[in-house]
């Protein structure tokens, strides 16, 4: 967490460094700390992702339900950094296309759990 902060904190003072001499060049190079530290948190979520999947087959929970979770988990995070990238950009009309679409992606792989979920509440009125 030190690094990523430390490294975030170079990335803003170079970004502002170089935009006094070439806008543009600032605008890479957010971007490119951006993608960087987008990784690493990819890279460290998997770990929690492999703990967390180990202790809901200890559970016995379907991991179906698990796979629709986390592929919705996936969509919020990956839909909130382009999102922040387009705004930053200053295309908000497409960062709100994109807040969308992540929406109405997550909703479709919700709905098995929501199926499930209404057959349960049926079951127990029946």
């Amino acid at each position: 967490m030190i690094k990523i902060t430390v490294f975030g904190i170079v990335i803003t003072v170079l970004g502002l460094e170089l935009k006094q001499l070439k806008s543009e060049y600032a605008g890479l190079i957010s971007l490119t700390g951006c993608i960087i530290i987008f990784s690493s948190i990819c890279i460290s979520l998997s770990g929690i992702i492999t703990d967390f999947l180990l202790l809901l087959e200890g559970l016995g929970i379907q991991s179906g339900y698990l796979n629709s979770i986390i592929k919705m988990l996936g969509t919020a995070y990956l839909a909130e950094f382009a999102c922040g990238i387009c705004k930053d950009a200053g295309f908000s009309a497409l960062s709100s296309q994109i807040e969308i679409f992540a929406k109405l992606y997550m909703l479709t792989i919700c709905m098995p759990i929501i199926m499930a979920l209404l057959d349960t509440v049926n079951g127990l009125w029946s």
